[in-house]
């Protein structure tokens, strides 16, 4: 189940991420050239975030956090093309760990029906069980009372 799952995980991250973020980053850049508040507010600022951060990750990875530089602000083109295509990943990735969750959700829901079942079955079986046993001491007794019968006639007679 695990290898399916991680199988299933990769092809639709994949799928997603060639197919599935194009379309709507296209929508996202188609819609923000008529609004440039949403660009202005929301944007430039993620992309000159993501940009300060990428450029600072890799001065560290080179061992030259502590050197001073300039890291330049993105242009507003270069901004807005960065951001729509990181909010159309952040959409992709947001669709696949959903489905990830759900088929586990589901799955889980589904072995824990499972288990209460077998429990409730077992139980069932244990009920059956104590009332055969039950019955036999019944039949055991009036095995004994009839026995103490036959010899109470035969000790008459």
């Amino acid at each position: 189940m695990g290898i399916i799952m991680m199988k299933l995980t990769f092809l639709f991250l994949k799928y997603t991420a060639v197919k599935g973020s194009k379309p709507f980053m296209n929508f996202v850049l188609a819609r923000a050239k008529n609004h440039q508040y949403f660009v202005d507010t929301v944007l430039v600022p993620i992309a000159n975030f993501q940009n300060n951060l990428e450029s600072k990750l890799k001065m560290w990875i080179l061992n030259k956090w502590g050197a001073p530089a300039k890291i330049e602000v993105l242009n507003r083109e270069q901004s807005v093309k960065l951001a729509t295509y990181m909010i159309a990943e952040l959409t992709g990735e947001s669709i696949a760990i959903y489905f990830i969750l759900s088929t586990y959700w589901y799955s889980r829901a589904k072995a824990l029906k499972k288990e209460e079942d077998e429990i409730s079955e077992i139980e069932d079986l244990w009920k059956k069980v104590e009332e055969l046993k039950n019955l036999k001491m019944k039949q055991i007794n009036s095995i004994k009372e009839l026995l103490l019968t036959v010899e109470a006639m035969n000790l008459k007679s």
